[in-house]
């Protein structure tokens, strides 16, 4: 019996979070024929092949190796091999709740119009205690998704389906070539929008994207990431993702600001910041949130100026290098 879904798992040494990952799709109130599961090791050192092996009763459960970083590149692999009409994706450290995908296929199959991709709720497992700083507009920079209670259609300009939780038409991501390999994680660089272009894409071909509550996991938040080394790291790396995304837009055709007024908007928002948060210093008050919006506008800005000119980007990266381990060794004390 050919599967009407596929479950994409890509993964880089995190065993022990992928066995809780796929027992929780082990479980399924979806008849286990209906669906398989797709795990993309993308060249893990650890015990993640063994681990995979130790379900030998998950009939529909297949091992795929890909040496070669990148998680955009891994999702596409998986995508690729699947067999079902509907892909749907979960991190290697989350936990679908039972109903996951009869839910998502039921979605697929009664909304009207309907959607191309589904997704849903990514709440947190806090692995530490959350810091009194990290207020909640800092929470879907670490994955976290809890919109408004009320399922619904998406738009471009309201809210986001994540790629810990979301399922899209085979047909679609075929259509679409792909997730671009130039966003996504790569080992430890935190590129990140190859969902947002994906969504962008369909939504674009006038495609319906649904968000619901009730299609639900939980995702694992590690302690290293409840610092605020970490979140200057992570905005960073958004305001360089965000660079690459406007380029890749403008290129499609998407109305955006010209580079340079893009770069001069940064350079001159990174400056006025800057100095208020010299001042808020002075005065004892490092807002973490604060400095993370800097951290983001300095990705962006570095990242517009090399794609404007492909020569500095060398000479960038070592200076963004200093920068960013200089600014992670003076991270504000948590309260």
């Amino acid at each position: 019996m050919t599967p009407v879904l596929s479950v994409v798992v890509c993964t880089l040494n995190q065993a022990n979070y992928l066995r809780k990952a796929l027992t929780s799709l082990h479980e399924q109130t979806l008849p286990r024929a209906e669906y398989e599961v797709i795990v993309v090791d993308n060249g893990s050192l650890d015990s993640t092949k063994q681990t995979v092996a130790s379900f030998p009763d998950f009939e529909n459960l297949r091992y795929l190796y890909d040496s070669v970083p990148g998680l955009s590149r891994a999702r596409n692999l998986g995508w690729q091999q699947a067999r079902g009409r509907y892909v749907a994706y979960l991190d290697d450290d989350a936990v679908a709740s039972p109903q996951w995908l009869e839910r998502i296929r039921h979605r697929f199959e009664t909304l009207l119009p309907r959607p191309t991709g589904v997704g849903g709720r990514i709440l947190p497992i806090w692995e530490a205690e959350k810091p009194a700083w990290l207020r909640e507009e800092l929470e879907p920079y670490l994955g976290i998704v809890n919109w408004p209670a009320l399922p619904m259609f998406l738009d471009e300009n309201r809210f986001y389906l994540a790629g810990s939780n979301v399922c899209y038409e085979r047909s679609a991501l075929r259509e679409s070539g792909g997730f671009p390999t130039d966003l996504g994680r790569k080992g430890l660089l935190l590129l990140s929008n190859e969902e947002l272009w994906m969504q962008r894409f369909l939504l674009g071909r006038g495609e319906a994207l649904w968000y619901d509550p009730e299609i639900l996991v939980h995702h694992h938040i590690k302690a290293p990431r409840l610092t605020a080394a970490w979140f200057f790291e992570r905005f960073f790396w958004q305001g360089v993702s965000d660079a690459i995304l406007e380029d890749r837009l403008a290129r499609w055709g998407v109305p955006q600001k010209s580079r340079p007024r893009r770069i001069w908007h940064d350079l001159s928002g990174t400056a006025r910041d800057s100095t208020r948060l010299l001042a808020a210093l002075l005065a004892g008050n490092g807002d973490v949130v604060f400095r993370c919006r800097i951290h983001e506008r300095l990705g962006r800005m570095i990242s517009g100026l090399c794609l404007t000119f492909p020569d500095l980007e060398n000479p960038a990266r070592f200076f963004f290098k200093r920068l960013r381990d200089s600014a992670s060794i003076d991270s504000p004390k948590e309260p």
